[in-house]
């Protein structure tokens, strides 16, 4: 008499094998989809920056027309492409962006010393040579700055930055978490620079990141 065959546990290992292969897929599907309630800009979160985000383009597009903005933490910056900050809802090239500077995880700001963030604003055009253009210059440009984990609601607030003309630094600040904050102190960070500023009689501002490491004073 022949043995019967038993097809259960072939089965068994089957929906086990689907059921991974379905959960790694969605995780990749998760990762590869903003968090809707994620801050995503300023004070705004994603479903907010969806619902403006022509204007924001706009406006940012237009003042990087006139300002070329270099960004650095701890030394002053060089008129480099990689201290440029950039608009921070790139949904497309945040990733890869994000991705090439964590390769360079050498320590920026320091989470046992004090920090400071230096900013230019270099002009493309002047006043002289725009002519009839020179109402649409912006002027009174101010800028605070403040941080934040990756993944996380609350910011940290360093103020307003201190100009001499085209030269700006922050005040000493420390790196610094809530008290029921989960995430630590080292590892990335991103600077944003809120940015108000007057052109043609409005008042408007833009909002422009980089991302930096945080670690112990080498």
């Amino acid at each position: 008499m022949k043995k019967k065959f038993n097809l259960w546990p072939f089965g068994i290992l089957a929906i086990i094998v689907i059921g991974v292969v379905l959960l790694i897929r969605l995780v990749v599907l998760s990762s590869g989809h903003p968090d809707l309630e994620e801050i995503a800009y300023g004070g705004k979160n994603y479903q907010q920056v969806e619902k403006d985000i022509n204007p924001i383009i706009k406006d940012t597009r237009e003042f990087q027309a006139q300002y070329s903005i270099y960004m650095s933490v701890n030394k002053k910056p060089l008129p480099e492409p990689q201290n440029q900050p950039l608009m921070n809802y790139e949904i497309k090239g945040n990733g890869s962006r994000l991705s090439d500077e964590k390769k360079n995880e050498k320590p920026e700001l320091f989470i046992d010393a004090p920090n400071k963030i230096y900013v230019d604003f270099i002009p493309k055009i002047s006043s002289k040579s725009s002519g009839k253009d020179s109402s649409h210059l912006i002027s009174n440009i101010k800028t605070i700055v403040f941080l934040q984990r990756y993944y996380a609601k609350e910011r940290m607030d360093i103020g307003m930055l201190n100009c001499d003309r085209n030269n700006c630094v922050s005040k000493d600040f420390n790196l610094k978490l809530s008290k029921d904050s989960k995430q630590i102190l080292e590892g990335r960070w991103r600077v944003s620079l809120e940015i108000s500023y007057e052109q043609d009689g409005v008042s408007k501002n833009i909002i422009l990141e980089k991302e930096f490491f945080g670690a112990k004073h080498p």
